[in-house]
């Protein structure tokens, strides 16, 4: 029971703490010194998914307590086989803003990531006990370096960091948009490295500005790190849906291509979403998937292209998909064609509201 407590205590505590911008790891890279938006040391501790810990207990458990003893028995069964984190993490200063308990810092050297420092922050200057002492009292820390072998017994540094792999995102240039939580934070370039097993694969950088102002980070950084695709443009830009070209594709009842990012959706009326993500120029969108096609195996999170028609439940459009293939690396969400038709879509409707305002206005003959 106690173990219990203590998991749903701190699903709750790390469930405020990821609502806050994230203290970034570091990253020597070139011989400079850079802000890491990635925790590669995470990775060593991880859950059935794949998923590190540190987030899955915040983000996937269940909020409300278990309200039988079965249901405890496998909530606590369930957290027994999970790797733990090292109980130093929690030695030193938490705070809102490092929920992680440590900076970690790495380099890069001869396309291998490794793992050179960990520290964290201890507060050096206790609280008086006194009331009026504690007045004019304030607190003072100091970064300790953790000693890696009560991280990874039996490793000395620097650690190659063989068990990571996935995407290393260092911002660069000014920051174009605030995001406070983690490190959703947005900049004008960013630079990305592809780890598979500790070793670069590729590395690429991207840019959200100019003619990428039209396009998400995600789909940049998909882009950016597959292959070149040849791309005939030949299907409709999903944000598009969210002017009058809905109305005509309701109207019309034709099959049609689109491309998004998917999501299932296991306890609603909908049977999946396929969502277009915010960009410099334009808002986040969602649009609900009716019907999926039998066998549909596409993974949450997927790029993909869909052929579908709308039909209309109650008063909702949804998209009754008769296709569904996940994009290759390179294949665009955001058609090359969009910027120029959604801006005649918007210079049609402001004439179109214009022309009807000035025809109210006039005086009735």
């Amino acid at each position: 029971m106690k173990l219990l407590m203590a998991l749903m205590v701190s699903v709750v505590l790390a469930l405020a703490a990821f609502g806050t911008a994230q203290v970034p790891d570091k990253l020597i890279l070139d011989g400079k010194e850079v802000p890491l938006f990635e925790n590669p040391l995470e990775f060593l501790w991880v859950d059935e998914a794949g998923t590190p810990v540190l987030f899955s207990e915040a983000y996937l458990e269940p909020a409300a307590a278990p309200t039988s003893a079965e249901e405890r028995a496998a909530l606590e069964a369930k957290y027994a086989k999970r790797p733990r984190r090292p109980q130093v993490f929690d030695e030193g200063s938490m705070s809102s803003a490092n929920w992680r308990g440590y900076m970690a810092t790495w380099t890069i050297e001869s396309d291998r990531l490794l793992l050179v420092k960990v520290a964290q922050e201890h507060q050096t200057k206790p609280v008086p006990k006194n009331r009026k002492d504690r007045e004019n009292w304030r607190p003072k820390w100091e970064m300790r370096e953790i000693p890696i072998e009560r991280i990874l017994p039996g490793k000395t540094l620097p650690v190659f960091a063989e068990w990571y792999s996935g995407r290393l995102k260092i911002p660069q240039g000014e920051m174009t948009r605030y995001v406070h939580m983690g490190y959703g934070s947005e900049y004008e370039r960013e630079l990305l490295i592809e780890i598979k097993n500790g070793v670069v694969v590729a590395r690429a950088e991207i840019s959200t500005a100019g003619k990428n102002e039209f396009r998400s980070v995600p789909d940049l950084q998909w882009c950016a790190l597959g292959q070149e695709v040849e791309d005939k443009g030949d299907w409709v830009d999903v944000r598009l849906l969210a002017t009058r070209r809905l109305r005509e594709l309701i109207n019309s009842g034709e099959e049609f291509r689109t491309r998004g990012v998917f999501f299932r959706h296991n306890d609603s009326k909908v049977a999946a979403s396929l969502v277009v993500f915010e960009t410099r120029k334009t808002k986040a969108d969602n649009f609900p998937i009716h019907k999926l096609p039998a066998g549909v195996a596409v993974k949450d999170g997927s790029h993909v292209e869909v052929t579908a028609r709308f039909v209309v439940v109650g008063e909702v459009p949804e998209l009754q998909v008769s296709a569904i293939r996940e994009l290759k690396g390179g294949e665009s969400m955001h058609a090359a064609s969009f910027p120029a038709e959604w801006e005649a879509l918007q210079a049609e409707a402001s004439a179109e509201k214009a022309a009807e305002a000035k025809k109210v206005a006039e005086p009735a003959k």
